[in-house]
């Protein structure tokens, strides 16, 4: 893991998604046990939001693959949950953030992955 500069709209989400993070870790798999398929489901939305973290601190862990990897097992998964439970707005606001930051941090932002780079060299 590498740190890199931080941005003003970064620094603005990380409380954000830690909040986010520890309350749906707390109870996605402390308070409502889960069954094996709802485990599955809750981890990919606890990885997604460690992904999140990651962006926000401006960290760089694992690989842009692994990340983009994990943000296509999402958007299947969520899809699979629009199909099983239906749609709520409240809880699609919320989610498209993670999406959002997740896209960012897999797909467009560059300059997390490359800084490592021209550190090594």
């Amino acid at each position: 893991m590498q740190f890199t500069e931080w941005k003003s709209f970064r620094l603005i989400l990380f409380p954000w998604f830690m909040l986010h993070l520890y309350v749906y870790v707390k109870y996605s798999f402390f308070v409502d046990t889960p069954d094996a398929l709802q485990f599955v489901r809750s981890s990919i939305t606890t990885l997604m939001l460690i992904g999140c973290v990651f962006y926000s601190a401006g960290l760089k862990c694992l690989t842009r693959t692994v990340w983009q990897i994990l943000f296509a097992i999402a958007v299947f998964d969520e899809l699979f949950g629009f199909y099983e439970d239906g749609i709520e707005i409240v809880s699609f606001m919320i989610l498209s953030t993670y999406y959002l930051v997740l896209g960012l941090y897999a797909f467009q932002n560059k300059t997390i992955w490359r800084q490592s780079r021209t550190d090594e060299t």
